[in-house]
Order: C-alpha cells, then structure tokens, then sequence
C-alpha cells in the first residue's frame, strides 16, 4: 500500500500534502506510540483538506485522479492501520 501512496501523493498537490500528514504522524509515533495526533501532521492534514474542499468547487476538477486519491488517503489517515499508513 505505501508504494502505490508514494505514487499517489507525487502526483497530486492534495495527496502530496497528505503524505506528508502521514509521514509526520509517523515520525511522531516513532517517539510515543500512544500519540494520536501532532501539530505537524495537523497543518498539513488541513492543507490538504481546503485544498481538496476548494478543488470540489471547480467543475473541471471535482472528479480528477488526483481528487479521488486524496479522499481516499483521508480515509486512510483516519483509520490510521500500521498496514494502510
């Protein structure tokens, strides 16, 4: 699942942000695994999040590939599965 992530989030200016939710989560589990959020991942989970809520607006991107990845690695971040991440 990471692989094809990595694919995803290098393709798409929302999904790479949300890669980089995940990878700073990550990195703040690393220290404390009970942690469930950071200040980090949350600047960039937001970023990406307006970004995607601006692009829905936008008829000629509201169903692009990109846009498709990104909420589906909300719904990845969200359950948050050492497998998924």
């Amino acid at each position: 699942m990471r692989i094809i992530w990595i694919s995803v989030g290098m393709s798409d200016r929302s999904a790479f942000q949300l890669s980089l939710a995940h990878s700073a989560l990550l990195m703040a589990m690393q220290d404390d695994s009970e942690i469930q959020e950071n200040d980090e991942a949350l600047k960039y989970y937001t970023n990406s999040l307006n970004s995607v809520n601006n692009r829905l607006c936008d008829p000629t991107d509201n169903t692009s590939e990109g846009i498709i990845g990104a909420i589906l690695g909300f719904c990845c971040y969200e359950v948050r599965s050492p497998l998924l991440l």
